[in-house]
C-alpha cells in the first residue's frame, strides 16, 4: 500500500496481528523498566537527591493498534503520520525515565581553567583545536541496514544530526532553557508528547515522565554568560538493526566558553552526552522516532554534591566551595574520548577540562 491510500481489511488484520505479537514482549519490557526505576529511585532517595553528573534514561515502547492499546510504563500520545497510522496504528516514542545519577568527576579532578586575560576562546583547554559549531556533527555515509533502505538510514542520520545540533549547540537551548526547537526535530507529534511527559515529571518530582535535561544540554539560566559558540567532538555511530528498529548511536563532548554571570574568569565547561535514537520506517524514504536513550556527564559537577536544579545540567560556578565525595581511589576517565568506557561511579577527570 502506498502512502496516502485507504487501508484494506487485510492491512488492518496485519496490524492487529503484529500488535498482538509485540504486546507480550513490550509488557515485559515495561516491567523491566519499572523495576529499574524503582531500584534507581530508591537509591536516589537514600542519597538525598541528585548528587552526580551522569543522568540515565530508560525506556519502554508503545504500539497502539485498531481495537486496543498496550499499556506500558510512562507513555503518552504520539501522533504518527506514517502509513501505519493511517491504517489505524499509531506509536509513541520511548518513554524516558530519569535514573539516579551514578557518576561524576571528583572534586579533585584536574582543571584547565584559563586565566582572565586569555584572549582566545577555549584558550588553555582541549577544545582550542576542535572544530567550531556544527562542523563537528557529521554522520556516516548511509548504507542499507537489514530491512532498512539506504534512503531510510539517511533520513535517520539526518534527524539525529538535526536533533544534536539543537540539543548541544543552540544557545537558546543551552543558555536560555528553550526546548521547542529541540522537540520539533524529533517529529511533528513529539513536542506535545514531551511537554506532557515533562509536566508529569515536574508534578511527580521525577517519579514519572522525564526532564528536559535528559534530552538537551541546558545550563541553569542566569548562572553563566556565553562568550563564544560551542564546539563538539565525537561521532554519530553507524546505524545498526535492533529488533525491528534501526538504531543510531551518538557520543559527543561539547565545550562551552563561558564566565560566571556574577563575574569571574572565562572558562571552558565540557558536557559529554551519549545515547541513541531508534527509528521505524514508513514509506521508502522516511523514518519516525520510536525509542531514545540519553545521558550526560559534566566537567563542572562535583561527585556527591546536592545539585538543586535537576532539570538543568549540573554545573557549579564555584566547584571548590561545594561539598562532595572525597576522591583518591576513583578510576581515571577522559570524557573527550568517544571510545572510553564511561565509569559507573565517581571518577577522576583526565580530559584537561
Amino acid at each position: 500500500m502506498s502512502y496516502g491510500e485507504q487501508p484494506s481489511k487485510e492491512s488492518l488484520r496485519e496490524v492487529k496481528r503484529e500488535f498482538k505479537e509485540r504486546r507480550k514482549a513490550e509488557q515485559q519490557q515495561a516491567k523491566d523498566a519499572q523495576a529499574y526505576w524503582d531500584q534507581q529511585s530508591g537509591r536516589a532517595s537514600k542519597r538525598g537527591g541528585r548528587t552526580a553528573a551522569i543522568v540515565g534514561v530508560t525506556a519502554a515502547a508503545l504500539v497502539v493498534a485498531a481495537g486496543g492499546a498496550a499499556a506500558v510504563v510512562k507513555v503518552g500520545p504520539f501522533a504518527g503520520t506514517d502509513a501505519a497510522a493511517r491504517a489505524g496504528a499509531s506509536g509513541a516514542p520511548t518513554s524516558s525515565t530519569p535514573a539516579a545519577p551514578t557518576a561524576s568527576p571528583t572534586s579533585a579532578a584536574p582543571s584547565a581553567t584559563p586565566s582572565a586575560t586569555a584572549a582566545l576562546p577555549f584558550a588553555g583547554s582541549p577544545a582550542a583545536s576542535w572544530k567550531p559549531g556544527f562542523a563537528g556533527l557529521v554522520a556516516p555515509t548511509a548504507a542499507r541496514v537489514g530491512i532498512y533502505r539506504t534512503a531510510q538510514v539517511k533520513a535517520a542520520y539526518a534527524m539525529t544530526v538535526k536533533y544534536l545540533s539543537k540539543a548541544l549547540l543552540d544557545p537558546g537551548v543551552t543558555f536560555k532553557g528553550e526546548m521547542s526547537q529541540v522537540l520539533t526535530t524529533l517529529g511533528p507529534g513529539f513536542p506535545a508528547y514531551a511537554k506532557q511527559q515533562h509536566s508529569t515529571w515536574v508534578r511527580t518530582k521525577g517519579k514519572k515522565g522525564f526532564g528536559y535535561v535528559d534530552l538537551a544540554n541546558r545550563f541553569h539560566p542566569g548562572d553563566w554568560v556565553v562568550l563564544a559558540p560551542g564546539r563538539s567532538k565525537g561521532r554519530v555511530g553507524r546505524a545498526t538493526l535492533k529488533g525491528q528498529f534501526v538504531r543510531v548511536p551518538f557520543v559527543f563532548t561539547t565545550a562551552y566558553w563561558v564566565r560566571p554571570a556574577k563575574g569571574g574568569a572565562p572558562r571552558a565547561i565540557a558536557v559529554r552526552r551519549s545515547g541513541y535514537l531508534q527509528f521505524e520506517g514508513y514509506g521508502p524514504h522516511n523514518v519516525w522516532l520510536r525509542q531514545w536513550y540519553s545521558h550526560y556527564i559534566s566537567s563542572a559537577s562535583v561527585c556527591g554534591s546536592d545539585w538543586k536544579q535537576p532539570d538543568y545540567l549540573e554545573a557549579w560556578v564555584d566547584r571548590a566551595a561545594v561539598k562532595g565525595t572525597a576522591g583518591g581511589s576513583d578510576p581515571s576517565f577522559d570524557m573527550t574520548d568517544p571510545d572510553a568506557v564511561e565509569p559507573g561511579s565517581c571518577f577522576t577527570n583526565t580530559s584537561g577540562f
